[in-house]
């Protein structure tokens, strides 16, 4: 049985080596149906997704970071403090640390690009658009 060590995810964002351990299912479960009541708040849910051929879905890449900086600006307007995105990269390390809220401002105060791009990485490790599409938003519940 795999474990959350075994679904760890490390990938390059502008020369940036990040490591993504996905989110325990307690905490993981909750941010997903945050994260799908912001999509159903910006309306991509249904746009964001692709069917291939054999069934399974796939995320559009350029729409995805679209996404990501309307998640962005709506965690701002929502939680000025951010905590949900905080919590987001809470099991998170770039370059080997941990990003904490410190190491959050100092690696990407003026890298606001690498943070859409590392929004979607940490969401696509967690799956938890395909998550969203699957059972929807609290409001649908």
């Amino acid at each position: 049985m795999a474990g959350l060590i075994d679904a760890r995810v490390k990938t390059e964002i502008n020369k940036n080596e990040y490591d993504i351990l996905p989110h325990p299912a307690t905490e993981g479960v909750t941010l997903a149906f945050k994260i799908a009541a912001l999509l159903d708040a910006i309306n991509a849910e249904k746009a964001l997704f692709t069917k291939n051929e054999d069934g399974t879905k796939e995320v559009d890449a350029l729409l995805s970071m679209k996404v990501a900086g309307s998640i962005c600006k709506k965690i701002i307007t929502d939680d000025p403090k951010l905590t949900m995105l905080l919590d987001l990269f809470k099991y998170t390390q770039v370059n080997g640390e941990t990003l904490n809220k410190d190491r959050f401002d100092n690696h990407f105060g003026g890298n606001y690009g690498e943070l859409a791009e590392a929004v979607m990485e940490v969401i696509d490790a967690n799956n938890f658009l395909e998550m969203a599409s699957l059972f929807g938003s609290p409001a649908e519940q």
